[in-house]
């Protein structure tokens, strides 16, 4: 009786002990992550365009917020854009930062594009074998595209300045290396996809994605059902332009509107939806 009375108050200690033990291994844990993250640099590359050679380096010591990131960047914006020889990379303040079309773009390649590019060789290789020449070039204009311009990994956080002052849920913690782009209003729209290659349209208000289908010359396969347009935040969002479903939608300066096939080969039915995906990635 006495054992087992003694056995019992061994018990109720041990499980008196364990939340504290837990406790401790999960302070330990949030400490040695705490300071893993304060022994990590931060550097910035801070742009106009993503093409542009111009460009200023802020670094940072430790992790630091995003809002420290782009008070830093407001100070050396001006100083960066009157080396830039384009006027349309010129920024006649930092008021006139596109913020809609601001990106922080992550050193890596985007996930799946290698698999995408294989995909339209594939593909290319095969309406080339049909001697459909007008759709295997198309397929190589939109692969030479893609490979050449989405090379880094964009991510897809707030990064308009005011919003990022007023709610801090929207102020980060930032450490690693990143391309920081911070660019003017653009005056164009990007399309491609099923067209014969991609080419840019000047952007006009309150004009749907027909009115850019219009301006080029589009495949036969092309959907006729609905295009993507990739805002240029990042969003992508589907519009209609068939008649049966018209419904007028915002295109932005700087949008991509993707003209989608209406079917690849079988290896490839979702290639569609992995090319809006990647093009998310797109920085101005």
């Amino acid at each position: 009786m006495k054992l087992l009375k003694f056995t019992t108050q061994l018990m109720k200690a041990l499980l008196i002990s364990l939340p504290i033990f837990v406790s401790s291994v999960i302070a330990a844990t949030q400490v040695d992550s705490y300071l893993s993250l304060r022994a990590e640099t931060t550097r910035i590359v801070l742009k106009t365009t993503s093409n542009t050679p111009q460009q200023v380096t802020l670094k940072y010591s430790t992790p630091v917020r995003l809002e420290q990131i782009l008070r830093d960047s407001l100070l050396h914006i001006s100083t960066l854009t009157q080396d830039a020889k384009n006027i349309e990379e010129q920024h006649s303040s930092p008021s006139d930062i596109y913020w809609a079309g601001a990106s922080l773009v992550d050193m890596s390649q985007p996930l799946d594009k290698t698999n995408i590019i294989k995909a339209l060789d594939k593909i290319q290789a095969q309406w080339t074998d049909q001697q459909a020449s007008s759709h295997a070039n198309a397929i190589h204009a939109l692969k030479h595209w893609l490979d050449t311009n989405l090379k880094n990994t964009r991510l897809h956080i707030t990064l308009d300045f005011d919003v990022v002052l007023i709610e801090p849920s929207f102020n980060p913690i930032i450490a690693g290396e990143y391309s920081l782009i911070l660019p003017p209003r653009p005056k164009h729209v990007l399309v491609l996809g099923a067209t014969t290659e991609p080419q840019t349209v000047e952007w006009q208000e309150r004009k749907s994605a027909n009115y850019y289908l219009n301006k080029i010359e589009i495949l036969e396969d092309a959907d006729n059902s609905y295009v993507w347009v990739i805002q240029p935040d990042g969003v992508a969002e589907k519009h209609p332009i068939a008649y049966w479903n018209q419904n007028h939608l915002d295109i932005a300066p700087g949008a991509i509107v993707y003209l989608g096939y209406k079917s690849f080969p079988s290896i490839s039915k979702d290639l569609n939806q992995e090319i809006v995906n990647l093009l998310k990635n797109w920085a101005l």
